[in-house]
């Protein structure tokens, strides 16, 4: 093993001092000289840069700053830049990792495993989160974990999502670097091919789609080796408090982007799908990797947006006919037989979510900080790592 880091933790942040604070001490208190962390900093003054110079003897921190507006993605593509690691996960500055991230992924160093996704079977709601049910006082969420492992095709995955109208990527065993481990080699890979590391309009989604093209397998664990996150001004919190759609012109994915090309086949407003879906696109096409475009759905995507977003009906089936020259007739019918595959996938996924709530979930209030959150985890969910271990172990007997 050379001497670079096994593990380069990317934090992206702009203007959320007080969550990456506590995020870098909880990371910080990982006994184990092989992580490097990388803080990318976007905000609007460097009073992070000079809170973290409480840490300036440890050499695993390095801390960015830069002062010009820039887009998500450039922000997310700077970090990605000063990474030195052998793999790299990112997350948000409200989240947190679980310890035993640095030994899977010299595992994976070991037999040269691409990438690597983990559920995220453990949610944190920071006191002030604004999500109704998370009552505001610092909820953690644990769904147990069966610790299974298996090796997915990933370019399998990425059909099966865009058939269903790149709705929920989640849903799917995609790789990821989001929450993900993945090699660095990959995403030199892509900057190699396209000219940078993640286009698009959301890093997490590029990114999940351009890694799972470029690599044959993903190993899918069913166990956390990250903690998801959500403060009152995450994107997660908007989508669960109904903030996050709108004018296209409104969102805030386009901030620091110039003459961006909107996908011609998504409708032109701003929510969770169709960001999703343009980013999907985006991938694809950046990577020249046309033929996957056969498999996307948009008429699923388009019911999907009726459903949750009917004030912008207008919007949605002019798209539609705009991309199909669709007459009265045909458009129906295909409007139609979306509503019954939309209507199939809806009810498979309820399902599988009541079987999930029947598992062991458990809920803890009054958790003050991710610090806190993630000392909780490591006596109720992190103690079965050699039970995982164990299986990863013998996927390569």
């Amino acid at each position: 093993m050379n001497n670079n880091p096994i593990l380069s933790i990317l934090i992206p942040t702009k203007n959320r001092q007080k969550y990456a604070l506590n995020v870098v001490q909880q990371i910080l208190g990982i006994a184990n000289d092989r992580l490097q962390l990388i803080i990318q900093d976007n905000s609007d003054s460097n009073s992070l840069g000079d809170a973290l110079s409480i840490y300036k003897n440890d050499s695993r921190l390095r801390y960015y700053y830069h002062n010009e507006v820039l887009s998500f993605v450039d922000n997310f593509s700077l970090g990605l830049s000063k990474c030195t690691g052998e793999y790299v996960t990112i997350i948000g500055d409200d989240d947190g990792i679980n310890p035993l991230i640095i030994e899977i992924t010299e595992w994976a160093y070991k037999y040269n495993i691409e990438a690597i996704s983990s559920v995220l079977s453990i949610i944190y709601f920071w006191p002030d989160s604004g999500v109704n049910y998370a009552n505001n006082n610092g909820m953690l969420t644990i769904r147990d974990t069966s610790c299974k492992v298996k090796y997915v095709d990933t370019k399998k995955e990425v059909k099966k999502f865009l058939k269903n109208g790149c709705h929920n990527y989640l849903n799917y065993n995609l790789a990821k670097a989001y929450h993900g481990i993945v090699k660095r080699s990959v995403l030199e890979n892509i900057k190699s091919k396209t000219g940078n590391y993640i286009g698009g309009l959301s890093p997490d989604i590029y990114l999940s789609i351009a890694i799972s093209l470029l690599v044959d397998k993903v190993l899918i664990v069913d166990y956390p080796l990250t903690i998801s996150g959500i403060c009152n001004q995450s994107g997660s919190s908007d989508s669960a408090t109904g903030k996050h759609t709108g004018a296209l012109n409104k969102a805030p994915h386009f901030i620091g982007h110039k003459n961006y090309k909107w996908a011609i086949k998504i409708p032109p407003f701003y929510s969770v799908d169709t960001i999703w879906g343009d980013s999907a696109l985006a991938a694809i096409n950046d990577l020249n990797e046309i033929k996957y475009l056969k498999y996307f759905r948009d008429y699923i995507l388009c019911i999907y947006c009726l459903n949750s977003f009917p004030k912008f009906k207008e919007i949605i089936i002019s798209t539609l006919v705009k991309n199909h020259n669709y007459f009265n007739l045909s458009l129906e019918i295909i409007l139609l037989k979306g509503r019954i595959l939309v209507f199939y996938k809806t009810f498979i996924n309820k399902l599988i979510f009541k079987l999930k709530r029947k598992q062991s979930n458990q809920v803890h209030e009054n958790v003050g900080n991710m610090v806190e959150a993630s000392d909780l985890c490591q006596t109720i969910i992190f103690n079965k790592s050699k039970i995982l271990l164990d299986n990863i172990m013998k996927t390569n007997t």
